[in-house]
């Protein structure tokens, strides 16, 4: 009887195993599904290049300013700060990553190429100029450095790439400190600015608006400054106007600057 009982029991946890065995290979075949799936749809939103036209205006070298105009761009974060980052994403048939500090140091210098071509007194000047860690305040101390406020006029420009656990959130913004007025130096050339991303993007990247918070730069430098959030590093289309038209973004502000330069 002891012995009947104990091949039962055997049978029974035979069984069992192999019931768990089954449902766990069940497991494993549809997280592989989903996991293709997901690829699959990836792929498919991020396969297609963004149809963006125009790009740099075009301008004569050489062209003098009504007044001498000094630049800082501050390309956030950098070094073991690399600020929003996305890795192992799916574009052009490859799994690619992609950091904040990348795109903002990229654009950065992008920017100051194309305008120092253009213009013969702005002076654009950038906080770094290649993957180092600044704090913020070493960023400050830095921008106020270097400006001499003798008869020039003068813009401190931090670049940012946005993240959001919500990957619906789209497009560029502009951050200003609350005590800016709309006939401010800092207002004005965030409305150009903007108008330059217009021209480029269109309705490819949305705009947020200008907003006011309380930020950590104007208070502490000594000039206009505005932070400019380029796009949503966590939204599929922005992700894709990043890959394939980081110099558009560059562009936009080197047209909005232009144009302010223009007032």
């Amino acid at each position: 009887m002891r012995k009947k009982k104990k091949l039962a029991l055997l049978l029974i946890t035979a069984a069992l195993i192999l019931a768990l065995a089954v449902i766990a290979l069940v497991f494993v075949f549809e997280g592989s599904q989903r996991a293709d799936r997901i690829s699959s749809y990836m792929l498919s939103l991020e396969h297609e290049r963004p149809e963006i036209q125009q790009h740099f205006q075009d301008d004569s070298h050489g062209v003098f300013l009504p007044w001498p105009i000094t630049l800082i761009i501050d390309p956030g974060h950098g070094g073991i700060d690399p600020g929003a980052t996305i890795s192992d994403f799916v574009i052009d048939d490859q799994r690619i990553s992609m950091k904040e500090s990348d795109i903002t140091l990229s654009v950065a210098k992008m920017i100051k190429q194309r305008l120092e071509n253009v213009y013969q007194d702005l002076t654009i000047l950038l906080t770094r100029e290649e993957d180092r860690y600044m704090s913020l305040e070493e960023r400050v101390i830095l921008g106020n450095s270097l400006f001499s406020d003798e008869g020039e006029k003068a813009f401190f420009i931090s670049l940012h790439v946005e993240h959001s656990f919500d990957s619906n959130n789209s497009g560029m913004e502009i951050l200003l400190s609350r005590e800016i007025t709309h006939d401010s130096p800092a207002f004005l050339l965030a409305e150009s600015i903007v108008s330059g991303f217009n021209d480029i993007f269109g309705e490819a990247l949305p705009f947020r608006g200008i907003q006011t918070e309380n930020i950590y730069y104007p208070s502490r430098v000594n000039m206009p400054s505005l932070i400019v959030n380029l796009a949503f590093l966590s939204n599929v289309n922005d992700r894709a106007l990043f890959y394939y038209n980081l110099e558009s973004f560059a562009a936009a502000i080197v047209n909005g600057v232009k144009e302010y330069c223009k007032q």
